[in-house]
């Protein structure tokens, strides 16, 4: 796989995290120098490999859309400018992070591939800010046509978002590849005695189902303390809630008016605190939000199945991730108004250990199928393409 004329490489990723740098390492093993264009790097126990050359831009600001928008401008117009005043004559990888990456063919001539974690703008009109009557919509899926036809390579992490992107650009050049689990999950301890999560938060002993992440105006959030209150007589069994968003003050109030116990609100965990926390977990929560579940499975996703831990799906079941669940008996997926389905699934999953001990068999089986080593898959095309 090694060609000699492959030496410089640029990527490029505005808010990096392990995936993109389990890709960067991987970059490494065919790179002598090898760029990262970056406005946070977010490494947990996996480092970048000390070869690489970090390059700031602007970072990406979720305050609102209006902050995103900005920073995606500012980050793509600095990404632009450094490809053509000091990297013109090297290879470069970039990811849909900011999405305005998915021009950046039509702004420099050097070979590019692209890595997509969401498909715009298609997403917009799944997330209901824009119909295909808008004219921006118009305008940006024009430019795609135009800009993915210069692109040597496409990974997409779902099937869902292969075909979407076939709309663009043909079939041929997209890659399906999945996303995969932090490598640092193996080195977190088990252990209820030991774990800073359950420490830190007087959680031994508890049976613990727990949803992390954004708290997003379309996820069900609202399910979970629903199940809390269906559950209130089983007092080892608590509901985690950790996160911020637009539904934190609902959520509080919604725990606050049906005075229950057990079910908590906490803040945004710091980094050193995540894999913990997912250990100590006894089933993850995702939440899909119902427009784009057909083109996105969450990161944490593969997080959860690599603690080998049964995954509640929050949604709609026509859902990539709850065919995935389905036909692997690694959870079950539940909509709003299956709540007692849901009270009973947890239930069984708390009373019934054997019915658990399978579960979590079959979600560490699952977590293999997602490697790191999926990075290995993405330099090979990325080269195999270039040619």
């Amino acid at each position: 796989m090694t060609n000699n004329k492959l030496k410089k490489v640029v990527l490029i990723n505005q808010h990096t995290t392990y995936i993109f740098i389990d890709i960067i390492n991987s970059f490494c093993k065919e790179y002598d120098e090898v760029v990262l264009v970056a406005g946070v790097v977010r490494p947990m126990a996996i480092p970048l490999d000390p070869k690489v050359k970090v390059v700031s831009i602007p970072m990406y600001n979720k305050k609102n859309i209006v902050t995103r928008i900005i920073s995606w401008f500012l980050g793509f117009v600095k990404s632009v400018f450094l490809l053509n005043f000091y990297y013109r004559k090297h290879d470069v990888f970039v990811s849909t992070n900011p999405p305005l990456n998915n021009f950046i063919t039509l702004f420099c001539k050097n070979k590019v591939s692209l890595l997509v974690y969401d498909v715009y703008p298609d997403g917009l009109i799944a997330a209901g800010f824009m119909t295909k009557n808008n004219l921006i919509y118009k305008i940006w899926a024009s430019l795609n046509r135009k800009a993915f036809k210069k692109f040597k390579s496409i990974v997409a992490i779902t099937n869902g978002m292969a075909k979407l992107l076939s709309t663009y650009v043909e079939s041929s050049k997209i890659l399906v590849v999945p996303a995969w689990a932090n490598q640092s999950l193996s080195n977190v301890n088990d252990s209820n005695e030991t774990n800073d999560f359950i420490s830190k938060f007087n959680l031994k002993d508890k049976f613990l189902i727990i949803y992390s992440g954004n708290l997003g105006i379309k996820h069900d959030l609202e399910s979970l303390v629903e199940l809390a209150k269906n559950l209130t007589e089983y007092k080892d069994i608590e509901v985690l809630i950790i996160g911020e968003g637009f539904k934190k003050s609902i959520i509080e109030d919604l725990i606050n008016n049906y005075n229950i116990k057990n079910c908590q609100l906490l803040p945004y965990l710091p980094a050193n605190m995540f894999l913990s926390m997912l250990q100590a977990m006894q089933v993850g929560v995702v939440s899909l939000e119902k427009e784009t579940s057909q083109i996105s499975i969450p990161s944490k996703t593969f997080n959860i199945l690599g603690v080998g831990k049964p995954i509640i799906c929050l949604g709609t079941k026509e859902s990539d991730l709850a065919e995935l669940l389905e036909i692997n008996q690694a959870g079950m997926s539940f909509t709003s108004d299956s709540i007692e389905t849901l009270t009973s699934f947890v239930i069984k999953l708390y009373a019934d250990k054997n019915y658990y001990a399978q579960l979590t068999e079959n979600a560490s089986k699952l977590s293999l199928k997602f490697s790191y080593k999926n990075a290995d898959l993405i330099l090979k095309d990325h080269l195999e393409k270039l040619i």
